[in-house]
């Protein structure tokens, strides 16, 4: 396993994150670019997490992009983890070199592969929290 991460370097609220990249295949291999809350587990309330590209190594026609928070919707005080998840057919990620993209802004998150528009989260939940970049091979 191995992870890149901006924690030490670069935190940010809001923007474009855009990586090119190869997923490698193999059964086990779990490859992923995300952003992560900043403070998690502190203070802050959501924890987000905003997954801009999952690639599973056996399965290297099958993207997958999510957006977790956590919400009181009922106001009981229990704050359920919610979890928004678009799965995508794309040419095979092993082979080919593609554009993994998500634009975040207030009140909403667009995910993108090669240009083309793959999932929307809009909302009041969508996170106002700083974020740091991480990219890994589990």
């Amino acid at each position: 396993s191995g992870i890149i991460t901006s924690y030490n370097s670069f935190k940010f609220k809001y923007g474009r994150v855009e990586a090119r990249a190869s997923m490698p295949a193999g059964k086990g291999l779990w490859s992923a670019v995300w952003l992560l809350n900043a403070y998690y587990k502190q203070d802050q309330p959501q924890d987000p997490e905003i997954d801009i590209m999952e690639a599973i190594g056996d399965r290297t026609t099958t993207g997958n992009h999510a957006y977790h928070d956590v919400r009181d919707n009922d106001r009981d005080g229990f704050l359920p983890i919610f979890a928004t998840e678009f799965r995508l057919v794309i040419s095979d990620f092993s082979q080919d070199f593609h554009t993994y993209r998500v634009d975040w802004e207030e009140g909403r998150i667009v995910w993108y592969v090669d240009d083309v528009e793959t999932g929307r989260v809009e909302g009041d939940h969508v996170s106002d929290e700083q974020m740091y970049l991480l990219a890994n091979l589990a």
